[in-house]
């Protein structure tokens, strides 16, 4: 599989921010917002995933009783 390139762009008013890697933003204040968002994104797409694939493999039903949660 091609090895695909990622770049992050946050636009806001006065200027747009763009990165590769967490590494290439100096602002601790943007760095650390950064981080907390893409933690919860993360989350968010786990659980899903993990959602999906309790309804793929038990069905609509039974999913429907099972709730997935995630711990720190």
């Amino acid at each position: 599989m091609d090895e695909v390139k990622v770049t992050f762009t946050i636009k806001n008013d006065d200027t747009d921010i763009s990165f590769e890697s967490f590494e290439e933003i100096s602002d601790p204040t943007v760095l650390k917002q950064l981080k907390e968002k893409f933690a919860t994104w993360s989350k968010q797409v786990r659980k899903a995933a993990a959602e999906h694939l309790v309804k793929e493999q038990l069905g609509d039903e039974k999913a429907k009783q099972i709730t997935i949660g995630f711990e720190k």
